[in-house]
């Protein structure tokens, strides 16, 4: 039995606090709109080092979830969580203040550091803290906000520069500052070493439980490889291919996140029905959209594809987590969020070189089709998977 039964929290504000540090990890990338600014405010810089201004958070985030996963076990989590959010705070200002193209760089840094010391904890809390029906809606929520994040980022990215330059959109990392206030009274302390029975046999790992968790591991890398794929070639794909201009093309990172955001929402009540199948379900989505992006001939049709694809990241993220989390005792669960995450921002990152290994032709609709033949095995493969899981 899990030591999460014995630390329930009921408090509508406590969920809210934790949910709301989500709003911050997908944010990252919604200030990519600034770097034709910054480019025309720094002419002698290359523009690969003021592309760096949005992918260096990444790099420092992907390290300081490393770093949160070491601190736990000596700092309790709220306290972590503040000082993360005091970072994000700290870049903010910094970020509206540049300088120069150096300062702005570590303000960013900066930026990614604070959210990778409570990235892992926005769901390792919520494991630990909630069981049953309320935990699967809880990680459900916690991928919308997420999406929400996302999503009202770049929308609000894009409004500041029709009206201020481009530091003022640094200013959309002001949301840190309630999220600190709100954590600093609401977010509850949780010492993961204290997260084990009497039974010292459940807070000990099993090979069969870390084979589990390694294939799911595996799962959520080569889906998280699908995903990233539509989000970097999408917007170019509907440009190039004649279906939209670049306006559409830029429009479809929004509708992926919104499919995020309506998956996030769905994934509680769906899993319900669904259970052991809801991951079938979501690759099954996701192989099915990728071969309707194949094909697309019209912008409907392409939206209609990275819609689901976005919809399926808010389902099969919290299953995943969800999965994976339940097979290793609760004194590992900050730790096994941390490397899921880790192998997340890892095929983020070699998502473009494996895409050059499926198709060397740089033809999307290729690259696309491909990719729904690998997810079509995929889906065999998790419906045996499922089926054993039921019997």
């Amino acid at each position: 039995m899990k030591g999460k039964t014995t630390m329930r929290v009921e408090n509508k504000l406590t969920v809210l606090s934790i949910l709301c540090l989500s709003l911050l990890t997908m944010s990252i990338g919604a200030t990519a709109a600034t770097i034709p600014e910054i480019a025309a405010e720094f002419p002698n810089v290359s523009r690969a080092t003021i592309e760096l201004t949005v992918t260096i958070p990444s790099i420092t985030m992907a390290i300081f979830v490393i770093v949160s996963k070491f601190l736990d076990s000596i700092i309790e989590t709220r306290k972590i969580t503040l000082v993360g959010l005091s970072l994000v705070i700290i870049s903010t200002v910094m970020s509206l203040v540049s300088p120069s193209i150096t300062f702005l760089l570590f303000s960013r840094a900066l930026l990614g550091a604070g959210i990778g010391l409570f990235n892992s904890l926005a769901v390792s809390m919520i494991d630990f803290l909630y069981n049953g029906s309320l935990r699967e809606k809880l990680l459900g929520y916690q991928n919308t906000f997420q999406g929400i994040g996302a999503t009202t980022g770049a929308l609000l990215v894009s409004l500041i520069l029709m009206a201020f330059n481009w530091r003022m959109a640094f200013l959309i990392y002001l949301i840190s500052v309630p999220i600190f206030i709100l954590d600093m009274m609401y977010t509850p302390n949780v010492n993961f070493k204290k997260g084990q029975t009497d039974d010292t046999v459940a807070g000990k790992l099993s090979n069969s439980g870390l084979k589990k968790f390694g294939y799911y591991f595996v799962l959520l890398f080569v889906l998280m490889l699908a995903y990233m794929t539509i989000n970097i070639k999408s917007p170019s794909f509907i440009a190039d291919s004649g279906i939209g201009n670049a306006s559409m093309g830029s429009l479809s990172v929004v509708v992926m996140s919104v499919g995020t955001i309506f998956g996030g929402l769905m994934y509680g009540p769906l899993v319900k029905i669904t259970r052991q199948y809801t991951l079938f379900v979501s690759v099954g989505l996701m192989f099915t959209a990728m071969y309707i992006l194949s094909g697309a001939s019209s912008v409907f049709s392409a939206f209609l594809g990275i819609f689901i694809i976005g919809y399926c990241f808010g389902l099969y993220v919290p299953a995943i987590f969800s999965r994976a989390l339940s097979t290793m005792p609760p004194r590992y669960s900050n730790g096994a969020s941390t490397v899921l995450l880790i192998g997340s921002n890892m095929a983020n990152f070699l998502c473009p070189y494996v895409d050059k290994v499926i198709d060397s032709s740089n033809d999307a609709r290729i690259l696309f089709l491909r990719f729904g033949i690998l997810l079509t095995v995929l889906a065999a493969w998790e419906l045996v998977h499922a089926f054993k899981l039921s019997h």
